[in-house]
């Protein structure tokens, strides 16, 4: 049996994950071991998707499990998959907790 993360799961990265990162405004493939410091301190699940499958002369793949992160030190935003056919995969995370994100109202904003 497969572990998803979900919407506010908190969860570690590991030096051999590679994710997907902008790195100078163009997304990137990364492995954490070349940005250390993301193995260091908790990431949280800000979105899931089933999607990125597409066409290919042999009939094309399906969408796959869509994890979008950001690292709670570093504000750093990254996304991988854990299932389909892509290249940046992390299956069978465990969480390490759950988030939950607090909204605060601005009263002088311009509202009544």
């Amino acid at each position: 049996m497969s572990i998803k993360l979900n919407y506010g799961d908190l969860f570690m990265l590991e030096l051999n994950d590679d994710v997907y990162t902008r790195i100078n405004n163009c997304k990137r493939e990364i492995r954490i071991s070349l940005l250390p410091h993301l193995a260091k301190g908790a990431c949280v699940v800000t979105n899931t998707a089933m999607n990125g499958g597409g066409q290919s002369y042999d009939g094309g793949y399906p969408d796959g499990y869509h994890v979008y992160a950001e690292h709670m030190d570093t504000g750093t935003k990254f996304d991988f998959y854990q299932s389909g056919c892509f290249t940046c995969m992390i299956k069978n995370r465990k969480p390490i907790g759950t988030a939950r994100q607090k909204w605060v109202v601005d009263n002088d904003a311009g509202g009544e």
